[in-house]
């Protein structure tokens, strides 16, 4: 892990993080959910605002009516759900998670993109990391699973934007995302909204590390174990020595927020700088520099990667819910759930996602 030292926050209210990849930022956003046409009209012009310089790419507004957004995306095609991919998933990250993805935890309500994270309970363990046979004879349950259907298994919903008419490109890209977090948080989960640059992850099979050009950014990470922050988290390509050998090399940004509440994340990709906010106020910075830069600690990729490459890829958009895999460790934010407790569905409520270019 990054030693954290003491917090950092720049007087400018920008907290700058030169990265060869990404910027993570949250723009301007009303307060608790907008009420009414009129309101959520004056949401979207403010988030407008918040965006001068930028121009519109693509977006997409997950069925709320076109009077609500605001007058420069009015003339920008709208990509809907089915631009998304959405497909049955089963397990994206074995050995770190558990959720078994599904296409039906993915929805639309009341003008609002809803990413459903649950607990079944199923007679049968799944067989495979895709095996869905155990699904037809399951049954929701906030409660502990117990009786002929004991066998906790637990789902989530994940959105990958594929589309290369949708992919953020450019030297400078914005990608805002308005969303609500569950109000009642659940032990063992996740609820993200983040993009990379779909090259692939470092591997290390115990004697050498295969290094690639990844590059991630995170606008938000939300933790059922700890849901009084906010986490922004900037990863670029791996480690080849020290204590973890091919874990992306990271830097780790908080900012505090509560359940059930409703803000704007942004990630822009501009040059090499990379910002982070919330709301449109600077992270709590928890490093002693706030400069995130490829090649400079932490960032000091290997010679083998490509800074340019990082930085010029396309970038893909996801948005999801996680369940980890794992015993329940109160202490550990990625721990797995606690089987013996009560699960409460969980519930991102997404308003929109709006890309610029600059």
């Amino acid at each position: 892990m990054i030693k954290r030292t003491q917090r950092n926050r720049l007087a400018a209210g920008v907290v700058l993080a030169t990265f060869a990849t990404a910027t993570v930022a949250a723009t301007t956003t009303l307060a608790g959910n907008a009420a009414g046409a009129g309101t959520a009209a004056r949401a979207g012009d403010q988030q407008a605002a918040a965006a001068k310089g930028w121009k519109p790419a693509w977006h997409s507004e997950f069925g709320s009516p076109r009077s609500q957004w605001p007058t420069e995306w009015r003339k920008v095609e709208d990509a809907p759900l089915s631009a998304w991919s959405t497909k049955d998933r089963g397990v994206v990250s074995p050995g770190k998670s558990q959720a078994r993805n599904l296409a039906k935890n993915v929805d639309l309500a009341n003008g609002k993109l809803v990413i459903t994270t649950r607990r079944l309970c199923a007679k049968a363990a799944p067989t495979s990391e895709t095996d869905f046979s155990w699904l037809a004879d399951s049954k929701p349950s906030v409660k502990a699973c117990s009786g002929a259907r004991k066998v906790p298994v637990y789902t989530s919903g994940r959105l990958q934007m594929e589309a290369a008419a949708y992919q953020a490109s450019g030297a400078a890209v914005r990608m805002d995302f308005r969303a609500t977090l569950p109000s009642d948080p659940a032990t063992g989960t996740r609820q993200a909204l983040w993009a990379n640059n779909a090259q692939p992850y470092c591997s290390y099979d115990g004697k050498t590390v295969t290094v690639t050009n990844l590059g991630e950014v995170d606008a938000v990470e939300w933790y059922g174990n700890k849901p009084g922050a906010s986490y922004s988290t900037t990863h670029m390509s791996c480690a080849t020595n020290g204590a973890h050998p091919g874990r992306t090399l990271r830097r780790e940004h908080q900012d505090p927020v509560k359940a059930g509440s409703t803000h704007t994340w942004t990630v822009i990709k501009r040059g090499n700088t990379a910002t982070y906010l919330l709301d449109g106020k600077a992270v709590e910075e928890k490093e002693a520099k706030a400069i995130d830069s490829c090649r400079k600690a932490p960032f000091t990729v290997p010679d083998t990667a490509s800074c340019a490459t990082i930085m010029r890829s396309p970038w893909m958009t996801i948005l999801q819910g996680e369940v980890f895999a794992g015993k329940y460790k109160a202490a550990n934010r990625q721990s797995g759930p606690n089987d013996k407790a009560a699960f409460p569905v969980q519930k991102l409520k997404v308003d929109w996602v709006r890309v610029y270019t600059g």
